[in-house]
């Protein structure tokens, strides 16, 4: 289990023509999100058009329209799909639609799974939104609370359980490993102190996870939505602490919702208004990723 790069092979595309790049999938991979694959193009045009993502067995995706627009020199977009079985030939159409001929290379990402039932399930089943991923290292998801039953284990390493009222015990869960982190979401009420040091705990548990290959920690509440994204948030934040310009918010609402993180009491910890989290993120000198702190 775990996320799955197709490299695809470089091709050099006339001005005002077509041509594809033909590839092969090296294991079973279905869709990484519910937008379905995500794909990787660079290239120097001002615009590259994704015209059909096929394989032998099926269309993928295919207009007489424009597809996917790529008109900067790197970009990422996705393309709809179903799961493909391992060694299917694939084949990605594209458009040079300027006049000047471009040399294209890239990527295609998908969700590596095993061919069973119950992992083919789990891609269309679970309401769940890739939030991270780690270079040379696993993933964070952010979802919905899952069903109980094999179902998780099939997606994922590691389940994280944010909600109170859904803290079912590990065994529910079989196949995958079950972190407990029992917070509230009220917009009018704060964390309590014990509550912001377990979220802190959790989160710093998540980053030192993902950071393993092959992992895919998946993090819940009921909606998907505050609680699973402040965990989240927080890992992101550890993983990129000498960066100050990052921001675990935009990157959780562009890849989960908008509403995501409507909870000004936990963009407030994330951001480090909230003096708690300057104290559980602090590095080994004075500054931290709020910038310096007082000793």
């Amino acid at each position: 289990m775990g996320i799955v790069e197709l490299r695809l092979p470089m091709v050099s595309i006339p001005g005002r023509t077509r041509q594809c790049i033909l590839a092969s999938f090296p294991v079973t991979m279905g869709p990484i999100c519910r937008e379905g694959y995500k794909l990787v193009l660079t290239h120097g045009a001002k615009s590259v058009e994704v015209v059909a993502f096929r394989t032998n067995l099926m269309f993928l995706h295919e207009s007489g329209r424009p597809g996917t627009d790529f008109t900067t020199t790197s970009r990422v977009g996705y393309l709809p799909g179903v799961i493909v079985p391992a060694g299917e030939k694939v084949t990605l159409e594209l458009e040079n639609t300027t006049d000047e001929a471009v040399q294209v290379e890239g990527k295609i990402v998908g969700l590596a799974i095993e061919e069973s039932s119950s992992a083919v399930e789990a891609t269309g089943s679970l309401d769940v939104s890739l939030v991270y991923q780690h270079p040379g290292g696993g993933a964070i998801w952010v979802g919905a609370m899952p069903p109980e039953g094999p179902l998780v284990g099939t997606f994922a390493t590691h389940l994280v359980l944010c909600a109170r009222d859904n803290q079912h015990p590990a065994s529910s869960f079989p196949g995958a490993t079950v972190l407990h982190c029992v917070l509230d979401d009220f917009s009018s009420t704060p964390l309590s102190d014990e509550q912001v040091a377990l979220a802190f705990m959790t989160a710093r548990a998540v980053s030192e996870i993902v950071q393993r290959p092959r992992t895919l920690v998946l993090v819940t509440c009921v909606q998907g939505q505050n609680r699973s994204a402040l965990v989240a948030a927080l890992a992101m934040r550890m993983l990129h602490l000498k960066d100050l310009t990052y921001d675990p918010v935009d990157l959780i609402r562009a890849a989960r919702s908008p509403v995501c993180l409507s909870n000004t009491g936990f963009r407030m910890l994330i951001d480090g208004r909230d003096e708690r989290a300057r104290y559980h993120l602090v590095q080994d000198g004075p500054s931290s990723a709020f910038g310096e702190i007082e000793s």
